[in-house]
């Protein structure tokens, strides 16, 4: 009988070491599923917040890159404008050049022409004289 009950006595508490050891085997299960579940949703935060960063880079390096080229065409078409504008005012200032001389030379050329106009009637009138003299 006190074997009987030894042994039931030595029964229990390994049944309850047990049912102690399962219980703690199965808390720590739990809670290394639950770590790994929020490894596996922080790994998929960072995935997400990587892809987002990535896309968010790109967009940015894309717009640098319109920004970039804008600012180039600008300035290729700056220089174009400021090139045909200094031909415009080489051509204004050849005009004006051009105009001045004909200008010039107009006057010269009537005042050239009055000069031979006065010289003829002086000429005319001393002819007139001249043969009214003899």
């Amino acid at each position: 009988m006190y074997a009987s009950m030894s042994y039931q006595s030595a029964l229990c508490t390994e049944g309850l070491i047990t049912y102690c050891a399962a219980i703690r085997l199965i808390t720590t299960m739990c809670a290394l599923m639950c770590y790994q579940m929020t490894l596996l949703t922080e790994c998929l935060m960072t995935y997400c917040a990587a892809i987002r960063a990535i896309t968010t880079m790109c967009a940015l390096m894309c717009y640098q890159m319109a920004v970039l080229t804008e600012c180039l065409i600008t300035y290729c078409t700056s220089i174009r404008v400021i090139t045909t504008m200094c031909a415009f005012m080489y051509y204004q200032s050849a005009l004006l050049t051009e105009c001045l001389i004909t200008h010039l030379t107009a006057i010269r050329a009537i005042t050239t022409m009055y000069a031979l106009v006065c010289y003829q009637s002086a000429l005319s009138t001393e002819c007139l004289i001249t043969y009214c003299t003899h």
